[in-house]
């Protein structure tokens, strides 16, 4: 056999290699997508209670920093954080005087002098989370019975102290597209445990 048909017969035999190559990785990538879909729904359908445990965490600290209560409010809509307010008996209450929290005092006639400068104003901390019409939020908190489902204005109050301690709870939000719950630990704010369960939506 010459070297020139030696030579033909390597490339021949590399081409065909590269090809199977190129073919399997085209079959891997195509049996991942499905895969990858399925984690970023996953992780799209946590995002919620991983920003609730982000807020409770800096609830926890600040009521430790500034030596005073805060806490986490559930209601149908939303779960807010903000500093402790009392009494608040009916939910339409607290949703006023949250708003108030937020809301720029008006600024007295000598402030609107050129030559004064007023300290900028600065709301106190407060955070919320919206939670659609189609989400049930349900709270276990310590000594409940069982879930807590909140509907028609009702609303529960999960409270930090100073110290930094509050009883542990778990939050549950439930849709058509599944349900994800997680348990919060008192001391410390943290998920100690964590469950979801994500229904398939068929196109």
């Amino acid at each position: 056999m010459s070297r020139s048909h030696r030579s033909q017969t390597r490339r021949a035999f590399t081409l065909v290699e590269v090809i199977l190559a190129l073919t399997v990785i085209a079959v891997m990538a195509a049996a991942s997508i499905p895969v990858i879909h399925g984690l970023r729904r996953d992780e799209k359908f946590r995002e919620p209670l991983q920003f609730l445990a982000s807020i409770i965490s800096e609830a926890r600290s600040r009521a430790m920093r500034e030596h005073r209560s805060y806490q986490i409010v559930f209601e149908p809509r939303g779960i807010h954080a903000s500093p402790a307010m009392y009494p608040h008996r009916r939910l339409d209450d607290f949703l006023a005087d949250l708003a108030r929290l937020r809301t720029p005092p008006e600024l007295p006639p000598s402030s609107l002098d050129p030559s004064t400068q007023p300290t900028p104003w600065q709301p106190p901390w407060s955070v919320s989370i919206p939670v659609d019409d189609q989400t049930e939020c349900g709270v276990l908190l310590w000594g409940d019975g069982d879930w807590d489902v909140l509907d028609d204005g009702r609303m529960r109050r999960w409270v930090f102290q100073p110290a930094g301690i509050s009883a542990p709870a778990k939050v549950r939000l439930r849709s058509d597209g599944g349900e994800m719950e997680a348990n919060f630990d008192g001391l410390t704010g943290e998920i100690t445990a964590e469950r979801s369960r994500i229904v398939s939506q068929q196109p």
